[in-house]
């Protein structure tokens, strides 16, 4: 293929897929607990997991697994 359609082809998936890449979570404090459990998530920054909202809430975890059972349950952990 001649380096004119090339170019503007990796160009385009270039600006889409960056584009797509959200900026990372803000760390949780030392005062955060899980969502789920009830545990500080600080101690175990390579666990924590987070899911912010529209709104501008964070709901922190102490492990994908505690994430995953919230995310499950909305209604439950968030009814609103």
């Amino acid at each position: 293929m001649p380096i004119r359609i090339l170019f503007p082809t990796f160009l385009l998936l270039f600006v889409i897929t960056s584009t797509a890449i959200a900026a990372p979570p803000s760390a949780p404090g030392t005062k955060d607990r899980c969502a789920v459990c009830g545990m500080f998530v600080a101690p175990y920054p390579d666990w924590v997991a987070v899911i912010a909202f529209k709104d501008g809430t964070k709901a922190y975890f102490d492990g994908p697994k505690d994430m995953f059972v919230y995310f499950f349950d909305l209604a439950q952990y968030k009814p609103e």
